[in-house]
């Protein structure tokens, strides 16, 4: 799907941020809350988007029943171990990635904010 398929869907988003490599995150949350609550799409430079993600909103979970707020044992415990997992010091963020089910779930590794040590994002992108 393209980002201009997805904003038709979605409308203008709040907020973007470009990346070196030249794919673009797009927010339909505002990128400077305390607390960001919404979706957000990341795009190549094509504009063919890759990744779709929910962030602090707990009502949208998997078939599994899996959503923001749970931990890392309660994902594995569903789903088995993941593909990789991925520490992301800068974001201070966790990431489990299960490429074969096209989804991954961002756990919050700083105390000082919401949701610590639990899922505040899951995504859904495109498998390999």
């Amino acid at each position: 799907m393209s980002i201009e398929e997805v904003t038709g869907i979605l409308g203008r988003p709040k907020g973007s941020r470009g990346r070196p490599d030249g794919t673009v995150a797009y927010y339909w949350f505002d990128p400077n809350a305390s607390i960001k609550i919404g979706l957000g799409a990341w795009a190549a430079k094509t504009g063919r988007v890759f990744r779709i993600w929910v962030q602090n909103n707990d009502r949208y979970l998997t078939k599994e029943g899996l959503r923001v707020g749970r931990t890392e044992t309660e994902i594995r415990r569903a789903l088995g171990a993941p593909s990789s997992v991925e520490n992301d010091s800068e974001q201070h963020d966790k990431i489990l990635w299960y490429e074969f089910l096209g989804v991954a779930f961002f756990i919050n590794q700083e105390r000082a904010q919401a949701f610590y040590n639990a899922v505040y994002a899951i995504g859904v992108f495109e498998q390999r």
